[in-house]
């Protein structure tokens, strides 16, 4: 395999060239795991762009198994159109505030020195296009305990009260709190279950996570972070921000707006999310959250942005046509300019022309492309289709389909995986005890599988 540490401090436009799907994982675990160990610098961050959310997803799913070791951080895009009606749900919001709490409190650790572990940051051509609460701001709306500590609880529920979380008799869905006696119960945004925080007078005396359905206890925690529900949240000061930036994009406020009176009223707005700019001071960028880190991009992600780009740009047109129509009964909708939310085409080229790592599932010609060609060299196993038709299904691995003792699984031959950090070499057997040939294990340094010669399948 190519070495990957001469590319991952590259100052200039890669294309790695054959990497199948599958394969990118793998390289994106080597780069993250050879920037941390340069120290070179203060940001070892990867940021890769996936062009959609199942490639995201997919890439999660693969870094669980191929790199276990390595933090891994995912910011969804909003679920919705641009110019909904609707914000995005809840779900998906509650997992971007946990990626951009935890992206805040890596790049304040990496500009200090620490944080030294390989993270990889994966997100979608749909949210890198869109701006987001600042670092500052996510640090600022952060509250944490640890057990033994005196917490105010008024300021507690202060904070929760400020920060999107409703009350509620029993706390069954994020974003919501309860409070008995000495016994407060929240669900965090972007957890998996809620914690119950018992308190001695003013003393955190436990924190437990618990199952919502039972109320059984699942685990005892030694601390504890908290933040916000929502992108959007409401307090006396953002109230005034957004009365005064709305008046100035779109002048006095005549007649009914259910928007501005109902954020006013310091209430939630469904779909309020569209007016982001206008409850912060300040947006940043994905790109400004990276830094100097090194961003990574999906095959056809430059073709979806442009798409979305477009996308984004329809529906503010038709948006602003609407305006002087009937809305046949439905409140008015004032769209903010695209710019205010999202990247313009001149930035999205603008970040992409730098030291920017793509990836391309094909060989590519030296003289097809002003970026550094590097060949990685991988290809795609053969899935035999065909051969499963024929068979009817199954194991279509001729060397071993028909055999059914014991020592095969799934047709492919199985050796002792060798002890993780051993070599690949060391004596294997030529043949089986009938005299057939067996299927080759390799076993890398440091990894506990080995792959079938001839189906191509990774075995644990």
């Amino acid at each position: 395999m190519i070495d990957l540490n001469t590319h991952a401090l590259t100052d200039q436009p890669l294309t790695f060239s054959n990497v199948p799907a599958g394969y990118d994982a793998i390289v994106l675990a080597d780069l993250a795991r050879a920037r941390a160990a340069s120290r070179t610098g203060p940001n070892h961050l990867v940021m890769h762009i996936a062009r959609d959310e199942a490639h995201m997803r997919g890439l999660v799913a693969q870094f669980a198994f191929v790199a276990p070791d390595i933090q891994i951080i995912a910011l969804p895009a909003w679920d919705c159109l641009p110019y909904d009606r609707v914000g995005p749900n809840p779900g998906v919001e509650s997992a971007r505030i946990s990626a951009l709490s935890r992206l805040a409190g890596l790049s304040a650790s990496m500009a200090q020195g620490d944080g030294a572990a390989p993270h990889i940051f994966v997100t979608t051509v749909s949210a890198a296009l869109q701006r987001v609460p600042s670092r500052r701001e996510m640090r600022v709306r952060s509250w944490k305990a640890e057990v033994g500590q005196m917490v105010d609880t008024d300021a507690l529920v202060a904070f929760l009260e400020a920060n999107g979380y409703a009350r509620a008799s029993t706390v069954i869905e994020p974003g919501e709190y309860a409070i008995r006696g000495g016994i407060i119960d929240i669900y965090p945004s972007g957890a998996d279950m809620p914690v119950r925080l018992d308190f001695f007078g003013k003393t955190l005396e436990t924190i437990r996570s618990f199952d919502a359905e039972s109320q059984r206890t699942t685990q005892q925690l030694r601390d504890l972070a908290l933040h916000p529900v929502s992108e959007v949240v409401i307090d006396e000061s953002i109230i005034a921000r957004f009365r005064q930036g709305y008046v100035s994009a779109f002048g006095a406020v005549t007649g009914t707006d259910p928007l501005y009176e109902a954020v006013s009223a310091g209430r939630r707005y469904r779909g309020m999310e569209h007016w982001l700019p206008l409850f912060h001071g300040k947006l940043e960028t994905l790109f400004d959250v990276v830094g100097d880190g090194l961003i990574c991009i999906d095959p056809l992600a430059r073709e979806a942005a442009g798409e979305r780009l477009e996308q984004i740009r329809d529906h503010f047109t038709n948006r602003q046509a609407a305006l002087g129509e009937d809305s046949f009964g439905a409140p008015p909708y004032k769209p903010l300019p695209p710019e205010a939310l999202y990247l313009t085409p001149d930035e999205w080229q603008k970040h992409l022309a730098g030291p920017v790592v793509s990836f391309n599932p094909f060989a590519v010609p030296q003289t097809q492309s002003t970026d550094r060609i590097v060949d990685l060299q991988g290809r795609v196993g053969r899935n035999f289709a065909n051969e499963r038709a024929a068979e009817g299904g199954g194991n279509p691995c001729p060397d071993t389909r028909q055999r059914g003792r014991k020592g095969f699984d799934n047709g492919c031959q199985r050796w002792p995986a060798r002890p993780a950090g051993n070599s690949a070499s060391g004596p294997r057997p030529d043949r089986n005890k009938d005299g057939s040939k067996p299927c080759r294990g390799g076993w890398p340094s440091g990894w506990r599988y080995w792959i079938c010669d001839f189906c191509q399948r990774v075995r644990l």
